[in-house]
């Protein structure tokens, strides 16, 4: 794995590919988890682990910004996770999460780069935005905290 590591290093320092990360369980430690918080005035962070949950928060008027509501349904449809940071019900952030190969075909942008995935050990995510108004509030950092909590949480329940 930590071969791993190296191509996806060299290829967002070389390429300038940084738009996917993969989480590997054994390299998070839980000695080191950092809880930071949302700080600003109503943000909502949701996790939309399926089309009930996409179809709740459309019904309730969330707005999804430079994604179209059919984007969010073909996302979901594939299987990829999205993690999202709502302000005032309207799209702040989102990150993609896919655990498997259907959702990383989504996650990765049809680029279908050739990485041997342990999905039971292993999640991608990419496909991260901020939109610029809010942009340096930590929305990224927090997203990718409650990505790796989540991830986490799914490999106790596999035990």
């Amino acid at each position: 794995m930590q071969f791993i590591n190296k191509i996806l290093y060299y290829m967002k320092k070389i390429l300038g590919l940084d738009f996917f990360s993969a989480f590997f369980y054994e390299d998070y430690y839980d000695n080191k988890k950092i809880n930071s918080t949302l700080t600003t005035p109503n943000a909502e962070f949701i996790i939309i682990e399926n089309k009930y949950i996409l179809e709740k928060i459309i019904n309730k008027n969330y707005t999804f910004d430079i994604y179209k509501i059919s984007q969010m349904k073909n996302g979901v449809n594939e299987q990829a996770i999205p993690f999202c940071i709502f302000v005032n019900k309207k799209l702040a952030h989102i990150t993609w999460l896919a655990l498997n190969d259907r959702g990383k075909m989504y996650v990765d942008g049809g680029f279908n780069w050739p990485l041997k995935i342990n999905w039971s050990r292993m999640g991608f995510w990419g496909l991260a935005y901020t939109n610029l108004k809010f942009r340096k509030n930590s929305f990224y950092r927090y997203t990718h905290e409650q990505i790796q909590k989540f991830l986490l949480n799914k490999r106790l329940k596999l035990k």
